[in-house]
């Protein structure tokens, strides 16, 4: 063991947080043709693996793929239920749980009942369960909009549905347990349900989720954004309420508020026309209270439209959007909702991300003539450190999704229209990540906080840390990976860990500490 503590970390800390940017490889999959694919959805794991369910139309047919770090696809499914006739091909949500996928989409009748259907599957792609969330008749469309496994196991759905005999939509969310036996369900009703609904769950069970009522007089559109909090046994606990909003996404803050943003409408409007500006409210969790709001209207005065929102340790909110999807946008907020600066870009497409990275770092991807830009930015000035662009082998059009673990970024686009029959997914990270390289022991891994025991074997319990440095606490590998493990109460379970020596990275006052172990 002590032969382990004398390995010499060769690459610095400083030459991490200066890598450069590279595109590390493109997956790329194919349909007959005339066939039409379309990305829906997609989760990244720890280990920089990524999961997509996507749609072949006309063969009518959900996808679910694997594709390693290296760009292997490692396997691909048709997702199906045979107890069901059809289900919708253009809908579907998909989520990682702790040793199981899960993938979300609606069914349709016709005689077997319609419903928010779930299929559920190991990492491998092996099928193992699936069950119908709603037995509801009479149903005219569905809308399915999260699911997410609780610690204990669990399974919370949330969807929604129109009923062909009433004026209301319906909004459901129904816990199950892993025999798929319904422990809470509430339901609430809105005049006509637009089309977003975000949502996620916390660490304690709580979930938080958005809905937004679209009433329509001739053609001028009344909207209000309801936004409300449960608790582990579905109770509310509040609602907060925004008149002429209709929020479109959601983000926990590191001090537990929530930060909601969407498109402004006030006193209704004729909905694609120049009216539509950005609204982002920073709301209590403790009560539901927004705390700060913020408008934004594009130099132009056109619809601007909001694609990406994350928050770092500091609470400060960064958005990025368009307007008229033909310009860019990229704000900084901080915790109190002022304005800390803004930055403005080409576009000619909609799709446009903001992300935090690992290090800390601002990511920013947009589209510019066909080909995908990247930009890493210093969260602190907004200042771009390093860029590039990506050439991309097929047009892109109007489907893309992007998420992040760490440093990486991963792209995947479908051109979206008839016999465009081709998908595909990138992935973007830094030199530190992606190349076999190791983190200097000369700066920043001698913490006045401490772990214990060390060497450990299966819990790794965290001494001095506060509640803000274990919500933004890192377990990685020497070559910079990031693990896969899971925290709670000041403890980490390691037992999954292979034996070896393995880096805590967490964030204070601004900067990033490290603090090295070894695993048994």
């Amino acid at each position: 063991m002590k032969q382990i503590f004398a390995i010499l970390f060769v690459i610095t800390i400083s030459s991490i947080a200066n890598a450069q940017l590279s595109l590390q490889y493109t997956n790329t999959r194919q349909a007959p043709a005339s066939h039409n694919m379309t990305i829906l959805d997609q989760k990244a794991d720890d280990f920089g693996n990524i999961y997509i369910v996507y749609s072949d139309d006309p063969a009518k047919i959900l996808l679910l793929s694997k594709i390693s770090i290296s760009g292997v696809t490692l396997w691909t499914d048709t997702v199906s239920l045979p107890s069901f006739q059809q289900v919708d091909v253009t809908k579907a949500k998909v989520n990682l749980g702790q040793n199981k996928l899960y993938v979300l989409f609606p069914g349709f009748g016709n005689p077997s009942p319609a419903g928010a259907i779930v299929a559920i599957y190991d990492f491998n792609g092996n099928y193992l369960n699936g069950f119908n969330a709603s037995t509801m008749t009479n149903i005219w469309s569905y809308g399915v909009h999260g699911i997410h496994e609780k610690i204990n196991g669990n399974i919370v759905v949330y969807y929604s549905y129109g009923d062909q005999f009433t004026a209301n939509d319906t909004m459901y969310v129904k816990e199950f347990n892993p025999n798929f036996s319904l422990v809470w369900s509430v339901k609430y009703s809105v005049e006509k349900l637009s089309w977003h609904c975000p949502n996620y769950i916390d660490n304690n069970g709580n979930f938080y989720f958005t809905y937004n009522s679209d009433s329509i007089s001739g053609a001028v559109h009344y909207l209000k954004s309801y936004t409300r909090k449960v608790d582990n046994a579905g109770n509310l606990i509040w609602t907060n309420v925004i008149p002429d909003v209709a929020n479109k996404l959601i983000q926990k803050m590191y001090n537990g508020d929530i930060v909601l943003t969407g498109n402004n409408n006030p006193n209704g409007s004729i909905l694609g026309n120049n009216t539509g500006d950005i609204r982002t409210s920073r709301v209590s969790d403790a009560n539901g209270v927004s705390s700060w709001t913020q408008l934004y209207n594009g130099p132009n005065n056109d619809r601007d439209e909001v694609h990406s929102v994350t928050v770092n340790q500091l609470n400060e909110v960064f958005i990025a959007g368009t307007e008229d999807l033909s310009k860019g946008f990229f704000r900084k907020y901080d915790q109190t909702g002022v304005l800390q600066y803004e930055k403005l870009m080409p576009i000619n497409s909609g799709t446009l991300g903001v992300y935090l990275s690992m290090l800390g770092n601002i990511h920013t991807i947009s589209i510019l003539n066909g080909n995908i830009h990247i930009k890493k930015i210093l969260a602190t000035t907004g200042s771009t450190i390093d860029s590039m662009t990506a050439v991309v082998s097929f047009p892109i059009g109007m489907s893309g999704n992007t998420s992040n673990v760490g440093d990486d970024l991963f792209f995947t686009y479908s051109e979206g229209h008839c016999g465009a029959n081709h998908l595909e997914v990138l992935r973007f990270c830094t030199k530190a990540i992606c190349t076999p390289e190791t983190i200097s022991d000369a700066a920043g891994l001698n913490s006045k906080l401490t772990v214990y025991p060390n060497p450990a074997s299966t819990l790794l319990y965290l001494k001095g840390f506060t509640d803000e440095q274990c919500s933004n606490m890192h377990i990685l590998s020497v070559t910079g990976e990031r693990m896969a493990v899971r925290s709670d109460a000041g403890q980490v379970d390691i037992s999954c860990l292979a034996a070896g020596m393995y880096i805590l990275s967490y964030n204070f006052n601004k900067k990033t500490e490290y603090i090295r172990f070894v695993k048994e």
